[in-house]
């Protein structure tokens, strides 16, 4: 596998401005930094809502963005005619990392193990080197479609569980600070 050339730049500055995130929360770091990227946005000017969840709309807008910077691909897509998200839909199964029967609903709230499978499928596999040894995680069965995904994740340092045993929780809903994580570890490899 070739060396990975992170292509997310910083291009705002975060200085603190989500009343519902403070420095204590293990979160604070990443939704500043996935801010500063460009990738996570506010509920409001005022909130993040890191407890709140994310649709799979919302998801797949944010897989084409980071496909589109990993990729040095411009994302130019305008909201939709029926839907906000259709033309992002179209994006991301033109680019191939989405395909007709992926999900059941665009509108509900994405698991993890779905936006693992979605953004192991956008981002090159480059970015994902393997900075750790993880073969087995608690409550994800290799078996499972999803398993070799996850895992990938784990082993590059971009998921590490929500406990001491490395459980991953694959149909909870993610939430918006896990989101944020996830997407900042993958553009800033430091």
């Amino acid at each position: 596998v070739k060396k990975y050339e992170s292509k997310f730049t910083k291009a705002r500055e975060y200085a603190g401005g989500f009343a519902d995130v403070t420095f204590t929360d293990w979160f604070y770091e990443a939704v500043g930094s996935a801010y500063e990227f460009g990738l996570v946005n506010g509920s409001s000017n005022t909130t993040y809502e890191p407890d709140g969840t994310m649709t799979v709309a919302e998801a797949i807008t944010l897989a084409c963005r980071m496909y589109g910077v990993a990729n040095g691909k411009t994302v130019d897509v305008k909201n939709g005619t029926v839907n906000w998200y259709d033309n992002y839909v179209a994006y991301a199964k033109n680019a191939g990392f989405l395909k007709d029967g992926d999900f059941d609903s665009y509108d509900r709230e994405i698991k993890r193990y779905e936006m693992v499978t979605l953004f192991a499928k956008a981002i090159p596999a480059e970015a994902f080197a393997e900075l750790n040894y993880v073969t087995h995680i608690p409550d994800v069965s290799n078996d499972k479609p999803y398993a070799k995904d996850i895992l990938m994740f784990y082993n590059a340092g971009i998921c590490m569980g929500n406990d001491i045993y490395g459980t991953f929780n694959p149909e909870s809903n993610i939430t918006r600070a896990e989101v944020a994580a996830i997407v900042d570890r993958i553009a800033d490899h430091d």
